[in-house]
């Protein structure tokens, strides 16, 4: 800050009548209050610069002429006055007054537009919030869906594993029909096979009458008579076992890969004694050489003969 001594100084210590040229470097019209508190644009350094430069000017006693607050001199330049016209100086506490009631202008519209700023938050936030809400109902709504659909799921699984357990019972009922309709021939085979059976019984027993004989040759008689049945029924059936005996062994003595002629040979290493010579001949020379039994791998034959 200069005081008025150094603006005398600088004047080159020329006398106080001497004329002062003022260059003006404020933009009053930042000055004026807005007309909107919206559209507030806080005053350049370069003007607030200005202004306090002029307002110490005013201070200075080497300037008693023009010391002119920005309003008075902005209206004299308006007006048309020469440069070296003559008005009342205004005095230091108007001066600060007056730069302190602009501050508190610009201090007030600030804190409008800051309060417009935290309103248009606040509506934003809320608009967030409603956006959120809605979300958060629409998630809510999904993961009700998604656990009815789930549980449809379920139910249909369910649903599918009682109709798979209701065909297999169907099945099972369908054997067991069978398997009824099997036992009931059965039953009435066995009853025809016991009526047969009966009958021959009746036939082989002997009757009262025949029994209620007088003399004892004639028992004797019967007697042999009976004897020789009995024998020939034995007969009959100890040929018959006989003959399954034969037919089994011949089953069993078969070859287990033609079942048409007898066995012959054994391979080794298994040694399983169930095939012909040419059918083991056939089982050495195929790319297997395994035993068609056990799937061992063969590595040789050995023959064998009935007693």
């Amino acid at each position: 800050m200069f005081a008025g001594q150094e603006l005398h100084a600088f004047g080159g210590g020329s006398s106080s009548t001497s004329s002062v040229k003022i260059v003006n470097l404020v933009d009053f019209e930042e000055c004026n209050p807005p007309a909107s508190p919206r559209h507030v644009r806080a005053a350049s350094p370069s003007s607030r610069t200005a202004l306090v430069t002029v307002s110490l000017a005013c201070q200075g006693a080497a300037l008693p002429r023009f010391g002119l607050c920005p309003t008075e001199l902005e209206s004299a330049t308006a007006a048309g006055a020469a440069p070296g016209f003559t008005m009342p100086m205004r005095s230091k506490d108007d001066v600060l007054l007056e730069e302190i009631q602009f501050l508190r202008q610009m201090l007030a519209d600030c804190n409008e537009e800051k309060r417009i700023q935290v309103a248009i938050v606040r509506d934003e936030v809320a608009e967030k919030q409603r956006v959120i809400d809605e979300l958060r109902s629409q998630a809510i709504a999904a993961q009700a869906t998604l656990q009815a659909m789930k549980h449809g799921r379920e139910v249909m699984s369910r649903v599918e594993s009682l109709e798979a357990e209701v065909e297999l019972a169907k099945g099972q009922v369908l054997s067991l029909q069978e398997r009824c309709r099997e036992l009931e021939s059965s039953k009435q085979h066995h009853e025809a096979e016991g009526i047969r059976l009966k009958g021959k019984l009746d036939f082989w027993e002997a009757s009262d009458e025949s029994l209620a004989v007088s003399s004892e040759p004639a028992v004797s008689a019967w007697d042999s008579a009976l004897r020789e049945a009995c024998q020939s029924s034995l007969r009959r059936l100890a040929d018959r076992r006989v003959a399954l005996r034969v037919a089994s062994y011949k089953e069993v003595a078969v070859c287990k890969i033609c079942y048409d002629r007898p066995v012959s040979c054994a391979l080794l290493p298994c040694r399983h004694h169930a095939f012909c010579t040419s059918c083991a001949e056939r089982v050495e020379q195929s790319r297997d050489q395994a035993c068609p039994i056990c799937r061992t791998a063969v590595t040789g034959r050995f023959d064998t003969f009935s007693g």
